[in-house]
């Protein structure tokens, strides 16, 4: 099955809302259950159903369904406080556990124990009960107060694997981690708004919850931070981002009247001054200092930890400025605009240091410096890349004319003199030194819309992508070929995307509203 965004296919049966749904560990299958039915579907057969189940009687309706560790069991939990257990293969009932301490306390989720002998349950009540599966272990095992507390309503709840944790999630919001052996809770989190789902990581590192905001988070749960995964703070969409040196902080621009500063996970400061759209931002090496340059038409530099504006905005171009770039030493700013111009200024005074530099006959989309400094890379909507000269302002070589119609939307130097440009759905590289062209990607397999962004990971090896087709993809530099499968979840188009200073992690913000972070090992 492929993951979020897309749609393999849908499972068609249930006549009301499904309550449940899980694979089996091998992946092969699919339960769901709805009301009074449980129903299993073939994974691999685009969802052919293998049986339905349909409780008779007094049963109540199906909340928690799970499959063992071997696939041939399954155990569900019903809103009367019953657990019944199945044979995958027949669906045969083998077992009913009738509870005796909350028999009309609905069941919020039910577990299998890791070597399969026992199953866990939790009601919302509070309690957790253990039931033994083999015949010399039939009656019902300990039962455990989980936390109490106005705050905690059993919404969700799901067991690690050695079934020593269990995470409960709440109306109210409340995440809580319940350590079963010490009878005491280990981390709580608040997700501002009513949890319905929740989930361990396979490796039992992270919790997944989803909550009424239409949120996925993820929360590190065994240091108890809150969630890295996704930022959310804007009205309106977030243009572009950038990482601080030290990957601490992020500043994210927007499409309304200012620039936002993130210290994971929480706001720190609004950075208010521009009257439009914010187009690109960018932190100074030494991450002390914030550029951004808007639709406004004009540059401004804010101190990064106060939050305020340092000297008047910068001026020059005629139109929105489109990218703003810190060379290497932090001394100048070069910024590129729709006027079709680039300009670079001194970042300590303001003044204009070479500008305009005219040679392209369209809007500037993108500009970068070279690692030593000394020289300027541009991509423009007339399909052309092209190296200028910071010292005397003048254009010393031309990458790339483009035959199609599409323009060259972004551009990125490497550690290692390597240039590369995204037009349409392909990457290019060149050697900035030779002008020659030393790589393309994208073709056959690739991104399936427009590439609106690339960069380069720290030591030059990989760069990271990101499309309107609402993905982000690591290429490897040396072999043209893709390192991992799609980073999946924006849903809507990539708008910006960064590595950060230790390579570890990517940063991307998308059309969606969304910043998230991406955990990568790649080398």
């Amino acid at each position: 099955l492929k993951p979020f965004p897309e749609s393999l296919f849908e499972l068609h049966g249930h006549s009301d809302k499904v309550n449940s749904v899980a694979f089996s560990p091998d992946g092969n299958l699919i339960v769901s259950a709805s009301n009074n039915r449980i129903q299993i579907w073939n994974a691999g057969t685009r969802g052919r159903s293998i049986w339905p189940v349909y409780l008779e009687g007094d049963q109540g309706w199906i909340t928690s369904v799970a499959f063992s560790r071997n696939c041939k069991l399954l155990a569900s939990g019903s809103t009367n406080g019953t657990i019944m257990v199945w044979e995958v293969d027949t669906g045969k009932c083998l077992k009913v556990f009738p509870t005796r301490t909350h028999p009309t306390h609905p069941i919020s989720s039910v577990a299998f124990s890791f070597n399969g002998r026992y199953i866990f349950s939790a009601a919302q009540d509070r309690k957790i009960q253990t039931w033994g599966l083999d015949s010399a272990v039939n009656e019902v095992g300990g039962v455990e107060e989980g936390p109490k507390g106005p705050d905690i309503n059993f919404n969700c709840v799901a067991f690690s694997q050695d079934a020593r944790y269990f995470v409960s999630g709440s109306t109210e919001g409340i995440i809580r981690i319940w350590d079963m052996k010490a009878k005491k809770t280990t981390c709580i989190w608040d997700a501002k708004c009513s949890v319905k789902a929740v989930a361990f990581s396979a490796n039992g590192r992270y919790i997944i919850s989803a909550s009424d905001d239409n949120m996925v988070r993820k929360w590190e749960w065994e240091i108890g931070t809150p969630p890295k995964r996704v930022f959310r703070g804007h009205i309106l969409s977030l243009s572009c981002v950038a990482l601080s040196p030290d990957g601490k902080l992020v500043v994210a621009g927007t499409s309304l009247d200012g620039t936002e500063l993130n210290h994971f996970p929480g706001l720190i400061f609004e950075l208010h001054g521009h009257t439009d759209k914010v187009n690109s931002v960018a932190f100074s090496p030494d991450g002390s200092l914030i550029v951004s340059g808007s639709y406004d038409n004009t540059i401004r530099l804010w101190d990064a930890t106060t939050g305020k504006p340092l000297r008047n905005p910068f001026q020059g171009h005629t139109n929105a400025v489109s990218s703003v770039a810190f060379s290497p030493n932090g001394n100048l700013i070069a910024s590129a605009s729709y006027d079709k111009t680039i300009w670079i200024w001194d970042a300590v005074t303001g003044e204009p240091r070479q500008g305009p530099l005219r040679g392209h006959r369209g809007s500037v989309r993108c500009v970068a410096f070279s690692p030593d400094g000394k020289q300027i890379v541009s991509v423009s909507s007339d399909e052309t890349v092209r190296i200028w000269n910071v010292e005397t302002g003048k254009q010393v070589g031309q990458l790339f004319k483009g035959r199609g119609s599409l323009p060259v939307s972004s551009v990125a130097f490497s550690t290692n003199n390597h240039v590369s440009a995204s037009q349409g759905k392909t990457i290019r590289i060149w050697d900035a030194g030779t002008g020659e062209l030393v790589k393309v990607m994208g073709l056959p397999e690739g991104h399936t819309d427009i590439i609106n962004c690339v960069a380069f990971s720290p030591n030059g090896r990989y760069i990271v992508s990101g499309s309107k087709d609402r993905t982000a993809r690591i290429w490897d530099v040396q072999t043209a070929m893709l390192v991992k499968e799609p980073l999946l979840g924006h849903t809507g188009s990539v708008e910006s995307v960064t590595f950060s200073a230790d390579g570890r992690h990517i940063f991307s913000v998308s059309e969606d509203n969304r910043a998230w972070i991406w955990e990568v090992e790649i080398g």
